[in-house]
């Protein structure tokens, strides 16, 4: 895969004269509040149904999250950042969603495909070298039968989660940055830095 210079200078250009920094604190803020009431309706919605279900109040959230169904719904939590993404583009912005994705607002599938072989190794060689690193680390209880059932929609919902965060902090934030500021201390290394301290 060759990088192409011109093409980020495109894309960092692209961003119309509504892309102020004000706009964009702004479309943030908004990105944040639909990701905070979609984690709360989903993961208290999600709770409820899990304990009525369960007929065991006493698991609560914790027990809800551990299951394969808590996790399921941890994961459409992140359908705020789209829904926010939206929402900021649209009348924040005045501009199409597919105008994050890149400069030819399209997915080069190739290139995506690419990406997705790279995170399958290294994902793999992590946890490879998570269960050397810490023997103590056990498969939990779940049948094989039940990982299966829920194999697919949990990574068709890390897909979801994955997504959102590229196009939120390698997109929204990145761009918009980009189009005011030349030094890539700011748009590069304040989106990563706050990526990296959400996750830490």
């Amino acid at each position: 895969m060759t990088i192409d210079p011109a093409a980020f200078e495109r894309y960092r250009h692209s961003p119309n004269a509504r892309t102020t920094l004000p706009r964009l604190l702004l479309g943030t803020g908004i990105v944040v509040l639909f990701w905070a009431a979609t984690t709360v309706a989903v993961l208290v919605g999600g709770t409820y149904a899990f304990i009525a279900w369960q007929a065991t109040p006493s698991s609560g959230i914790q027990g809800f999250l551990a299951s394969p169904l808590g996790i399921l719904t941890a994961l459409v939590s992140f359908a705020g950042i789209w829904i926010g993404l939206w929402v900021a583009m649209r009348w924040v912005h005045g501009e199409k969603l597919s105008a994050l994705i890149g400069n030819s607002r399209r997915v080069s599938w190739p290139d995506f495909l690419k990406g997705l072989i790279a995170v399958l190794i290294t994902s793999f060689i992590s946890e490879v070298l998570l269960y050397l690193l810490q023997p103590q680390i056990t498969r939990g209880p779940i049948s094989l039968s039940s990982w299966l059932l829920f194999a697919i929609p949990i990574a068709a919902l890390t897909l979801v989660q994955t997504s959102s965060e590229e196009l939120l902090f390698r997109g929204y934030l990145l761009r918009g940055l980009a189009s005011r500021f030349t030094s890539p201390v700011i748009w590069a290394l304040l989106p990563a830095l706050l990526f990296t301290s959400l996750h830490w």
